[in-house]
């Protein structure tokens, strides 16, 4: 399936949006989270949490593109 030039530039600029707003989200989380006690473990976790999310999205993304080469 082909896309048209429209669909790449719609999705490249969601991806940055989505992106940004995350990594925005993490920080504000980050900030509040140093002021809890115990911050350094819940912050240890939040970070294991945010990392585990990346890579699933990061291995969706590989079986996508596996998939597209294999089946042309």
């Amino acid at each position: 399936m082909y896309s048209r030039p429209d669909d790449k530039l719609a999705y490249a600029i969601a991806a940055m949006l989505v992106s940004w707003m995350w990594f925005v989200a993490l920080s504000l989380a980050g900030r509040l989270l140093v002021e809890l006690p115990h911050s350094f473990r819940l912050l240890k976790g939040f970070n294991r949490l945010s990392a585990g999310i990346m890579w699933l999205i990061a291995g969706r993304y590989l079986i996508q593109l596996s998939r597209m080469l294999w089946n042309g």
